[in-house]
């Protein structure tokens, strides 16, 4: 796939997304195993931009899917302020695309600050994010040559969506939406 420009990427779109429907419960795999690992009662994604506009598309339906209060928060909000009420039971994940946020990163070691587990969920895995996550987890966007991110929303609902139905499918919750 040669991609460069943004009507590229947005042509592109339905074949990567079908892509990662195809192997949904592989990419979805690790997600899954950190989530059914503890019997989290809140999950918070820490996110902006882009990353924040696809968790609010998939936010409603991860919440009814799980059964679990879902919340979305800036990652200087989440980093200055948010990461004190933080409990155990709480599933926090940093969403950034580039990998390279230096608030998302500050979020990342503010969750280490406090003794949490430290996941990023990116386009980038081999970003600067590395070096702050516990676990980095890819969400099969692949990485966007052009200055908009165009792609990575689309790819992002699909991966969230999968990963709540294929965790409720783990934990056995019988009624997902």
């Amino acid at each position: 796939m040669n991609l460069t420009t943004m009507k590229d990427y947005i042509y592109a779109a339905p074949e990567v997304c079908n892509r990662n429907v195809s192997n949904a419960e592989q990419l979805v795999q690790k997600m899954i195993e950190l989530y059914t690992k503890k019997a989290y009662k809140q999950i918070t994604f820490v996110a902006s931009g882009s990353s924040y506009t696809a968790l609010q598309c998939a936010r409603g339906y991860i919440s009814k899917t799980l059964h679990v209060d879902v919340k979305i928060v800036f990652p200087y909000t989440f980093a200055e302020y948010d990461y004190q009420y933080v409990q155990e039971d709480h599933f926090v994940v940093v969403v950034t695309q580039s990998g390279a946020s230096k608030n998302c990163i500050s979020a990342l070691d503010q969750l280490k600050s406090i003794g949490h587990e430290t996941y990023c969920l990116t386009a980038n895995v081999n970003s600067d994010c590395r070096d702050h996550a516990d676990e980095m987890l890819d969400w099969g966007c692949g990485i966007e040559t052009i200055g908009y991110v165009t792609l990575g929303v689309e790819t992002l609902v699909t991966y969230l969506m999968l990963f709540a139905a294929y965790a409720a499918k783990a934990l056995n919750i019988s009624d997902p939406v």
